[in-house]
């Protein structure tokens, strides 16, 4: 099992928990039968509903579909594998993480927070800053070296980011590219 801390666990965990609420919340369905899953270096869970005319599967699709986005917004795309398999007898929808791919997505999530505390950066004018963390997370896993930096340089352009702190967004970078 890959080293794996257990505040990112509990971390995953929390997140987990919410997906699962929402999820049944959002179907209400009092009738599933809910199993979580423990791998090697992942945890999850597995909701099974019986067949049933009032609970298609196009709206069980539907929610579990938002509930994954929850999840990938979280702990990071790369990190959640997601199943529905719709068969006659019953629906299946499973959700997993990889908590050694959302350790480190955490990591750095809790490295843009430490900087910005050290700034006094608090409040509402935390977005932009974490916004650009996403963005350049995002070009990362898109583009290479010098790609890259051309195009991190040109996110630094929009209006938004432009109005911001340089210094501290050269930190952000610098804490998301070395977490590649």
């Amino acid at each position: 099992m890959p080293d794996v801390s257990v505040r990112s666990m509990v971390e995953v965990d929390k997140v987990l928990g919410a997906a699962y609420e929402y999820f049944i919340s959002r179907l209400d369905n009092p009738i599933h039968n809910p199993s979580l899953i423990q791998g090697e270096g992942s945890r999850g869970f597995k909701v099974s509903f019986p067949f049933d005319a009032k609970l298609d599967g196009g709206r069980i699709k539907r929610e579990a579909g938002r509930a994954l986005n929850y999840l990938a917004s979280r702990v990071g795309q790369d990190a959640v594998d997601f199943k529905v398999l719709l068969s006659g007898s019953s629906h299946d929808v499973s959700m997993t993480v990889d908590l050694g791919k959302a350790q480190k997505r955490l990591e750095v999530v809790a490295l843009v927070s430490k900087v910005l505390d050290d700034s006094g950066i608090c409040g509402p004018m935390r977005v932009p800053y974490r916004d650009y963390a996403q963005e350049v997370r995002r070009l990362s896993r898109s583009f290479s070296s010098t790609h890259l930096a051309m195009q991190v340089d040109a996110l630094r352009q929009k209006p938004i980011y432009a109005k911001l702190d340089q210094a501290i967004l050269d930190k952000i970078k610098e804490i998301v590219l070395q977490a590649r």
